[in-house]
Formats: structure tokens, C-alpha cells, sequence
């Protein structure tokens, strides 16, 4: 009997990307476009909450790349 694969790992998470809202800014006659620059913008209360939803895709993106790194990162932790 011709021994078990094992199953295919599961493929990795796509990575998030933050929405683009691009802003055109001119500055000494040089213009230049910023898709990010709706992050810095802390007082606007929805592109905060743009902000949070995006960090927490990254969040989650994250703990899913690193899932099978627990042991090493225990390690690591119990060394410091």
C-alpha cells in the first residue's frame, strides 16, 4: 500500500490593501497625488473607521501568515 499524501496546504491569505482615495496636492508649482493620504486625516470619523476595518484585515492577515510560527515565537518570547 503506497503510503498517505498529505493534504495541500491551504493557500495563503490574500494580503489587504488599504482603499485608494487619491488627492492631488501642489506645493512651490509641483503637484503631486497621494491615494493614502485620507489616513493622516484623524479628525474625519469615517476615514477613521475606513482605518480600523483596515487594520483589522491586517490583523487577521497576519496571525494567518504567522499560524504555524506559535512554537518559535513562544521560544523567542520565554528568551527575552
Amino acid at each position: 500500500k503506497p503510503p498517505k499524501t498529505p493534504p495541500p496546504p491551504p493557500p495563503p491569505p490574500t494580503l489587504p490593501k488599504p482603499p485608494k482615495k487619491p488627492q492631488s496636492f501642489t506645493f512651490h508649482d509641483a503637484t503631486w497625488e497621494d491615494p493614502y493620504s485620507w489616513m493622516s486625516k484623524l479628525e474625519d470619523k469615517v476615514a477613521m473607521r475606513h482605518m480600523d476595518m483596515y487594520m483589522e484585515q491586517e490583523e487577521k492577515y497576519t496571525e494567518a501568515i504567522l499560524a504555524d510560527t506559535d512554537r518559535i515565537q513562544n521560544k523567542l518570547q520565554s528568551e527575552m
